[in-house]
This record gives structure tokens, sequence and C-alpha cells, in this order.
């Protein structure tokens, strides 16, 4: 009997902090917030892991790839980051 109400409490507990957690990633970037995925910088970024993965791009050339494909994506979506609460 006690054990059941252990189990019973860990699962209650652990749907709570499930909820907690969901709730509090939900709040965080709303739907309409979010950047819509740029189609061209998404298939040279798989494409560049494929080379890494087959063997045919060497780790530094990958390295180089994704620091230009970010800094194109940062160029065409500026993030603007707003100010904190004080």
């Amino acid at each position: 009997m006690t054990t059941g109400l252990i189990v019973l409490g860990v699962v209650v507990g652990l749907f709570g902090l499930a909820t907690v957690v969901g709730l509090v990633a939900e709040r965080s970037m709303p739907p309409r917030e979010a950047v819509p995925m740029n189609r061209r910088l998404a298939g040279r970024e798989s494409e560049a892991a494929r080379r890494l993965m087959d063997g045919s791009l060497d780790p530094a050339a990958y390295r180089a790839d994704m620091a230009s494909i970010a800094a194109q994506d940062a160029a065409e979506h500026p993030l603007d980051v707003p100010r904190l609460r004080q």
C-alpha cells in the first residue's frame, strides 16, 4: 500500500513537472516570432553535413562552410534581442 502511494506520488510529480516545463517552453518563443526556415541555406547545411559524414569534406572545410552559412543567415535575418526588464 505504501509503495503504491509512493509510486503514485512520483508519477503525479513527474506529470506536474512535465506540464510546467511544457508551459515555459511554449511561452519562450511563440510561433509568430519564429524565423521561417531558409531552404537554400538549409540545403547547403545538409549537403555539408552529408559530405562530412561520407568523408568527401574534411572537418576544417566543414567548419568554414558552416561559419559562412551562419554569417549569411545572420545578415539575412538579424536577431533583435529585447532588453531585459529591470
